[in-house]
């Protein structure tokens, strides 16, 4: 079986843990991303994702005093609304170790570390689901994986 390192993404955008809250909302609107480790110089310290920002992103449509309290939030420090308890796995693991993570979190992403607990990687649900779909075929019978029309 595969290892999480065999399928990792290595390109991580990470946000530092004193960061400010509009500097991780601008990040995750930059890149498309749900989610934003918080590093401490390397070091993975937590995590923080859209669902925990949710509430400082200022309302399009509030009175003046909604719409304050909105920025105010945006000026606040990451480490205040990430997660610092998230559950991380090493590089050498099998990909069962990743999945069992994925469905004891929340998020869709499983943080990679190595043995400082220094960042390295994350694999994503969808990461996984590629990743046991190509085993399968691989040792599945010809057809297997390939799309069809369902028809009513």
């Amino acid at each position: 079986m595969k290892r999480v390192g065999d399928i990792m993404n290595r390109d991580v955008i990470t946000i530092d843990v004193g960061a400010r809250v509009g500097e991780a909302i601008q990040l995750m609107n930059e890149h498309d991303l749900h989610y934003l480790p918080v590093v401490e110089g390397e070091c993975l310290v937590g995590i923080v994702t859209d669902r925990e920002l949710s509430a400082c992103r200022p309302p399009l449509n509030g009175d003046e005093a909604t719409l304050v309290y909105a920025i105010t939030l945006l000026d606040r420090p990451v480490h205040e609304f990430m997660r610092p308890q998230m559950i991380a796995v090493r590089v050498d693991v099998e990909l069962d170790v990743a999945i069992d993570a994925l469905l004891q979190d929340i998020v869709d992403v499983v943080c990679v570390v190595d043995d400082h607990h220094d960042l390295v990687g994350v694999v994503s649900n969808a990461d996984l689901l590629l990743a046991l779909r190509l085993e399968r075929a691989s040792t599945s019978s010809p057809g297997y994986g390939e799309r069809s029309e369902l028809h009513a």
